[in-house]
């Protein structure tokens, strides 16, 4: 036992060390992880929103909340987040992915992704990858369970595609804000295959091949990505000033 727990954490060990050499060779292109100033972050500043509300700007994104969980019976805290977002937000429609929807789904109209999608060995690595086909099919906002809003989500509609930024690298997936077909989607849904990874853990796995090193990884290599929107942590976060509240907990079910 304790032998195959050595050679499992050095596996876990060498992955990160490639990870990180792989980080270094490519500095320039992936700076961005750690770097607000870098120049392909286009923050949202609350003085852009203003303009954007004072000149009536059209809403490009529907208003879609789409959620996922394993069935119907959602846990009483995240009941309650999503309870509160529907009392706010009337006009919007809601809609909960269920294991057994996200699939059908998944093989009515991306049949070509199934072989890969039953291969993941974790659940919450179809759970990733199941919100960037829905967004990219339907467009709309995808929402972690574990978040909650202070307010309508309006203004975010006025802008195509965002990203939340997180702490402390990169952006996070909890929160994904985007037009329907969107070109950043399409290359996320297109870059799964070739980042089916085994890392040797769990979460070094979930996170690289589905989950928010892979998506900011697939930024590092978007051609568009100033058409991608990043909203910052004082929007993002728990802030006073922010649209959202998270709560402490973790959505990964298995």
């Amino acid at each position: 036992m304790k032998k195959a727990r050595g050679s499992k954490s050095r596996i876990i060990l060498i992955a990160v060390i490639l990870f990180f050499i792989f980080l270094f060779w490519n500095f320039n292109r992936f700076q961005f992880l750690w770097n607000d100033r870098d120049k392909r972050l286009n923050f949202i500043t609350k003085d852009e929103i203003e303009v954007k509300r004072s000149e009536k700007s059209e809403f490009l994104i529907p208003k879609i909340i789409h959620q996922t969980w394993k069935d119907e019976n959602l846990p009483g805290l995240w009941a309650s987040h999503r309870s509160n977002c529907q009392q706010l937000m009337p006009e919007y429609e809601f809609k909960l992915w269920t294991d057994e929807s996200a699939e059908k789904f998944m093989e009515e109209h991306y049949s070509w992704f199934m072989e890969r999608f039953r291969a993941y060995p974790h659940v919450i690595q179809r759970v990733d990858a199941i919100r960037y086909f829905i967004l990219y099919h339907y467009g709309g906002i995808y929402m972690d369970l574990d978040i909650g809003c202070r307010g309508k989500l309006d203004d975010l509609l006025m802008f195509p595609a965002i990203l939340p930024r997180t702490s402390p690298i990169g952006f996070s997936n909890d929160l994904l804000i985007f037009e329907k077909g969107h070109p950043f989607l399409k290359s996320l849904t297109e870059s799964l295959e070739g980042y089916a990874w085994n890392l040797g853990s769990k979460f070094l796995t979930v996170m690289v091949t589905t989950g928010p090193v892979f998506v900011s990884l697939v930024f590092g290599s978007f051609d568009g990505n100033g058409d991608v929107r990043v909203l910052p942590h004082d929007l993002y976060g728990n802030a006073p000033t922010s649209y959202f509240y998270h709560t402490t907990g973790n959505t990964w079910h298995s």
